[in-house]
């Protein structure tokens, strides 16, 4: 696992990973600042399963990015929705077609796992990192991201309770959210792209011994 790969997938979700389109269901989450974390603050080793994710029909997606676009200069939401969707086809045909994911970790610089397939031992295309932000709604997080093209990559945000060198435990009472993203570099060299929740799924992990 490269970790310039890695630093840019965080930088990316610390930039634009909390945006999400609002509904009853999935309310608009705040902006938060990125803490860095420091390898000593995480175990030396994790195991981390993910389960089958839960991503709505077209139309109930369609429906919820609705909102994160604007009337304003002509602006036409259901269209732009609809256009949205037809660009994540392939990412949403991943996503469905995702089963049990069961995955090691090894510790690497400021919390970035080296990650490979828990059943083969095998270079996994997921790559797993802790993160922590501060804000309204900050706090810690195992972030999942599965690269399946150049640019391309599902992104999971799973909340935790506890971390530690020597502990570890999620919160339970939320699911992970899902995203869809396209990464692409700014005119000034920053990380943009389309970064579009698409879903849930269940994460669970504990240390490896």
């Amino acid at each position: 696992m490269k970790t310039t790969l890695l630093l840019a997938a965080a930088s990316l979700a610390s930039l634009v990973g909390c945006a999400s389109p609002s509904t009853s269901a999935e309310p608009a989450e705040e902006p938060s600042v990125e803490e860095e974390l420091k390898s000593s603050e995480c175990p030396a080793k994790v195991e981390v399963s993910i389960a089958k994710p839960s991503i709505p029909t077209d139309a109930t997606l369609t429906h919820a990015w609705e909102s994160d676009f604007t009337t304003d200069y002509g602006g036409n939401p259901p269209q732009e929705a609809r256009d949205q969707l037809g660009q994540l086809t392939t990412h949403l045909a991943k996503a469905r077609a995702e089963d049990v994911v069961k995955l090691t970790g090894t510790l690497g610089q400021r919390c970035f796992y080296a990650t490979v397939d828990a059943a083969t031992g095998r270079a996994s295309e997921y790559h797993i990192w802790f993160a922590k932000t501060s804000g309204p709604r900050g706090g810690l997080q195992l972030r999942i991201s599965r690269d399946f093209a150049r640019d391309e990559s599902i992104f999971f945000n799973a909340p935790v309770k506890t971390l530690s060198a020597t502990a570890l435990a999620m919160d339970t009472a939320k699911d992970a959210r899902v995203y869809a993203q396209h990464h692409e570099t700014g005119y000034h060299g920053e990380p943009e792209g389309l970064n579009v929740w698409i879903g849930s799924a269940k994460v669970s992990a504990k240390i490896a011994h």
